[in-house]
């Protein structure tokens, strides 16, 4: 364990005391009596970062896993990717990604003739 884990751990109860309590729409996880996450049961970016951040304190990937309600090579995953590319990479922008990039867009935006494209020039908005 880092000298860092150990400081933050220290007087800390066993992993084996990991445990969580959802209630009023929020999901806590404990070590022990000592509260070390709160998010909403229907934060993902939340159950990400608890996962990853439980794994850097070296709390097994099994019981963060089983806490969670998550699979172990899930956990695994996060928490690679929270070592490779940070936090941030914890939480992926949803739907599909975009085909065009911005600087394509703001050409076409550049190109079209003022005017065009606003509802006034289509017979809206009076």
């Amino acid at each position: 364990m880092s000298a860092a884990a150990a400081a933050i751990l220290d007087g800390m109860p066993d992993p084996r005391d990991l445990h969580r309590l959802d209630t009023g729409g929020e999901t806590v996880i404990f070590a022990g009596t000592a509260e070390l996450f709160r998010f909403a049961e229907d934060d993902a970016a939340g159950r990400h970062l608890a996962a990853a951040v439980l794994r850097q304190l070296k709390f097994p990937g099994r019981d963060v896993a089983a806490v969670l309600g998550l699979s172990p090579a899930y956990v695994a995953t996060l928490h690679q990717r929270a070592l490779r590319e940070g936090t941030a990479a914890l939480v992926r922008p949803a739907g599909r990604p975009r085909e065009t990039d911005a600087a394509a867009w703001d050409r076409a935006r550049e190109w079209r003739p003022p005017g065009c494209g606003t509802r006034r020039s289509r017979g809206g908005w009076g």
